[in-house]
């Protein structure tokens, strides 16, 4: 289909194309076109392409915000709930987390899901009531965040006393949940624009170039510090 795509407006002679490429199959087309024209891709993770512009957020990065947040409180039987792992958003946090439990010399405990959503966490929640709880949990997104919470506070686990939850893209419902969500923000608005920049580039017959932006982690009320913790 992204084949088809880029066929499709090259016979409108379209003047850039951006492409949302969070698949490897994706980066793989795109890196085999002969003459794709004008591309700028939005990436996860690095990737070298002398031919097409390339604008990221930096997953790895976010991902070793969330797990040095957790370790950072404390806690030291940490899981990582995953997102759909054909996304290069989901491998490259994965990978980041384990890197950084092998640092800190803990084991780096992951769960795989298949899906983006609450109910993926969910589910994950409810086998955990079974096999035993981590102390804190990194989840792949906050839906996936958001739907363990639910789980776990109804079967009365304490969040975060018992279990330190941190969910990654600052959606807007994160801050409304209770407790609110601690997350890694991605700001997509700046993304955009600089995908617009560089096609803007581009066509005025710039070079290629990548570039990579910074996320945040926002320390809320599931995973807070611990001087917030011990505050009266």
């Amino acid at each position: 289909s992204v084949r088809q795509a880029l066929a499709h407006l090259h016979g409108y002679r379209v003047a850039a194309t951006v492409v949302l490429a969070q698949r490897a199959d994706v980066l793989a087309v795109l890196s085999s076109q002969r003459r794709p024209g004008p591309i700028v891709a939005i990436i996860s993770g690095q990737h070298d392409f002398s031919t097409l512009s390339t604008v990221s957020i930096d997953q790895a990065l976010g991902a070793r915000l969330a797990t040095e947040h957790l370790l950072a409180q404390g806690r030291s039987r940490l899981l990582h709930v995953t997102g759909d792992l054909s996304w290069q958003d989901a491998s490259e946090r994965l990978a980041a987390y384990q890197s950084v439990c092998a640092e800190a010399g803990i084991p780096g405990r992951w769960v795989g899901t298949d899906a983006w959503t609450g109910e993926a966490g969910a589910r994950v929640a409810r086998r955990l009531l079974g096999a035993g709880l981590p102390d804190a949990v990194f989840a792949g997104n906050d839906d996936i965040a958001l739907g363990l919470c639910h789980e776990l506070l109804a079967a009365g686990v304490r969040i975060p006393d018992d279990v330190a939850v941190v969910g990654f893209d600052d959606i807007p419902l994160a801050r409304w949940a209770t407790p609110s969500l601690s997350s890694v923000t991605q700001d997509f608005d700046a993304l955009g624009r600089a995908a617009l920049s560089l096609s803007d580039e581009l066509v005025a017959g710039g070079t290629p170039r990548s570039v990579t932006l910074t996320p945040q982690m926002v320390v809320r009320g599931s995973a807070p510090s611990r001087s917030r913790m011990t505050s009266p």
